[in-house]
């Protein structure tokens, strides 16, 4: 089953994008001042801690603790949050051929011309899943519509020849990481907060 949207009625109050890196630098034995060694492996990726602004009780509040209750067995999905970055009109973008892996990652049916920025987000949807990443370099789509990125982390899965790309409203999609709990007092209004962590 896919993993279920959180609501967003009101935004985040405040949201905390993590970097996971799993790669280690390899530090060699006995000293002697030797260089270590930086491994970077396969795996590395993002998570988001949200805190949501204060909702009164009430129909809305009700549909977000069930879309938190069940992707907390089901996965969850969210919008990742852009930092006020103007995206404009990147086109259709589609990965552009079937077995990419590493850092690079060839995309067609852009808009040509359309400037992909240094640090931009997108998420790829593939195998049933999206899988966020980040660009490294800026870089400029061709007349054709045509680009290759740099991008951050390195591919987890190989995605499909064609597969959609989402750089107007990118998407963190993974497993619900923090419990769902709430207060009920005296006081109208209810905060919240959750955390996801993609999981592949």
């Amino acid at each position: 089953m896919a993993a279920v949207p959180i609501p967003e009625f009101t935004g985040y109050a405040r949201a905390k994008p993590r970097f996971m890196n799993f790669g280690l630098t390899q530090t060699p034995q006995g000293g002697l001042g030797a260089v270590g060694t930086r491994l970077d492996r396969l795996g590395s990726r993002w998570a988001l801690d949200v805190s949501l602004p204060i909702m009164p009780e009430g129909t809305e509040l009700r549909a977000l603790l069930v879309a938190l209750v069940e992707a907390s067995s089901l996965g969850a999905s969210y919008s990742w949050p852009l930092s006020g970055l103007i995206v404009g009109t990147p086109g259709t973008p589609l990965v552009n051929g079937a077995n990419q892996s590493g850092e690079s990652l060839i995309l067609d049916g852009m808009t040509p011309a359309y400037v992909v920025q240094k640090g931009q987000f997108f998420s790829i949807f593939t195998g049933g899943r999206r899988y966020l990443h980040m660009v490294r370099a800026a870089a400029t789509v061709s007349g054709a519509g045509a680009v290759t990125l740099s991008i951050a982390p390195m591919m987890r899965v190989r995605p499909a020849n064609n597969a959609a790309v989402n750089f107007v409203s990118p998407v963190i999609e993974g497993l619900l990481v923090s419990d769902v709990a709430w207060d009920l007092d005296r006081t109208p209004n209810v905060p919240l907060s959750f955390s996801i962590e993609e999981a592949q």
